[in-house]
């Protein structure tokens, strides 16, 4: 399997958030798992980063309480994917304009299954332009599953309402294939979803498969 080192990320732990975002009406609309504790995702829309690099306001407004730091270099990060190049670095600027305790926060890491996309592909030739540091860099990272989501990183998984009919059926097919967190399990599942995203949700194809790695367990 092609993967390639996408970038970090600082997201919030998902005890900050969850129960003021997650309410039952969402949960109905967006999760094959209604009784998924953590909905992780590669979308900040799902799981929210504690930066933040756009005016674009959600329609979520996640972590209301929490004021986001504000991205202001386009040399720190790769600005296309909304990550960045560097571990350190990010941390550093974590650190910098917070009090550097991590309790509340996860340090991640994204990885694109890179065989689904064509070569001719311009955006992601683009986006990879610069590759990111070597997998080895997150070897002993916590595997927390895969992810389906557009170039926008827009999740098919988790953030493209279901209608009811559909989300009964897919439900029993996909229950028990996520993870405690609403990810996908394994890479076979993750292509047969792939799939069906491009076909369910065509306005936002093409979608990829995203890993999510995590540098500790979460707690």
């Amino acid at each position: 399997m092609e993967r390639t080192l996408l970038g970090y990320d600082i997201k919030y732990h998902p005890k900050y958030y969850v129960d003021s975002d997650w309410n039952k009406k969402r949960r109905s609309m967006f999760l094959l798992d209604a009784n998924t504790k953590w909905p992780l995702s590669v979308d900040n829309n799902v799981w929210p980063s504690v930066f933040h690099y756009s005016f674009i306001e959600s329609e979520f407004p996640n972590c209301q309480d929490m004021e986001k730091i504000m991205v202001k270099s386009k040399d720190t990060m790769n600005w296309a994917l909304e990550l960045w190049k560097e571990k350190d670095k990010m941390v550093e600027y974590y650190c910098h304009e917070r009090e550097c305790m991590q309790e509340n926060i996860v340090i991640i890491a994204e990885t694109l299954v890179t065989r689904f996309i064509p070569t001719i592909d311009s955006y992601w030739q683009m986006a990879l332009d610069m590759p990111v540091k070597s997998l080895e860099d997150i070897s002993g990272w916590e595997f927390l599953g895969y992810d389906i989501a557009d170039q926008d990183g827009l999740s098919g998984l988790t953030n493209c309402g279901y209608e009811k009919e559909e989300s009964e059926l897919l439900r029993i097919l996909w229950s028990t294939r996520l993870n405690e967190y609403g990810l996908i399990k394994n890479i076979g599942d993750a292509e047969e979803m792939l799939a069906l995203s491009d076909k369910r949700i065509s306005e936002h194809s093409p979608f990829y498969i995203y890993g999510i790695y995590s540098e500790n367990p979460i707690k």
